[in-house]
């Protein structure tokens, strides 16, 4: 499906001078360079779908007041870019209250009718977990998005994974998908056994750890 809107990206350098989720208003976006959906090209972007659930959906904001949602891609992108060998300069960065505008809702009707066309220009699709216990234990044992806490019960989530396999099936290119946050590791010494936490990269459509970060 033609996009209705270009396609923009954050550039990974704006992307962490912004020190929170950027918005469309705050003019850090810019074309993405893709020329190809099947190839890439040696000037393509290397762009990163971040697939997430608002968390502070009622008061239209994406994050919580820590930024901890911030926080959390940057981490994955700080692993992301050796594990796969990227150029940092390549790296963008496309997530909805940064690319679809947030203040006109004609253009916001036309980015989300767009999704399908971003979906077959991205590389990756990522989803940050929440560090909170439940969403933590789920993620450890997660071999899809839906397994995730407070992701994949909701119903827009859902659409996203499914878009993302379809286009996966019509490019002929299995689809990207990640996961990244804390899992907990039992300890056990002695007469004593305990909990600590380790931040781990995951395939969430097999299950598989790819890294610890």
């Amino acid at each position: 499906r033609e996009e209705q809107t270009p396609m923009v990206v954050v550039p990974y350098a704006k992307w962490q001078e912004m020190g929170h989720f950027p918005r469309s208003s705050d003019g850090v976006t810019r074309p993405a360079i893709k020329s190809n959906t099947r190839h890439q090209g040696a000037d393509d972007d290397w762009v990163v779908f971040v697939s997430h659930r608002w968390w502070q959906p009622s008061e239209g904001l994406p994050d919580d007041e820590e930024d901890s949602k911030y926080k959390i891609v940057c981490r994955a992108l700080q692993a992301l870019i050796p594990f796969y060998e990227l150029d940092p300069d390549r790296v963008v960065i496309w997530c909805d209250y940064a690319c679809i505008d947030q203040d006109d809702c004609d253009l916001q009707r036309q980015g989300i009718a767009s999704l399908i066309s971003y979906a077959a220009r991205s590389d990756l699709v990522l989803t940050p977990v929440q560090s909170e216990p439940e969403a933590m234990a789920a993620y450890s044992t997660a071999n899809h998005p839906a397994d995730l806490v407070n992701y994949g019960e909701r119903a827009w989530c859902r659409l996203e994974t499914y878009m993302f396999m379809c286009v996966g099936e019509i490019l002929m290119k299995p689809p990207l998908f990640f996961g990244f946050g804390q899992v907990p590791i039992r300890h056990c010494f002695g007469l004593g056994c305990g909990v600590t936490y380790r931040w781990q990269l995951r395939k969430l459509t097999s299950g598989d750890t790819l890294l610890d970060a």
